[in-house]
């Protein structure tokens, strides 16, 4: 089950970060809770984004390799 995590650090700077999301599901959830602070008028300014792809396990990339 996809979760999104907010951290805000002490100098006010906030960190987004997408759990478990496929596809675009992520971007669209984001721009659903800036969307939501917008409305509340909070203005986040995104400074970068960043798709990170997880890696195989050992355990399915042992499984694949060549005999």
């Amino acid at each position: 089950m996809p979760a999104t995590r907010v951290l805000v650090g002490r100098d006010g700077s906030v960190v987004v970060e997408g759990v478990g999301y496929t596809g675009s599901e992520c971007l669209e959830d984001l721009e659903e809770l800036l969307g939501r602070l917008r409305e509340r008028g909070v203005e986040v300014k995104v400074v970068a984004q960043k798709l990170a792809i997880p890696s195989p396990s050992p355990r399915s990339a042992a499984g694949s390799s060549p005999s």
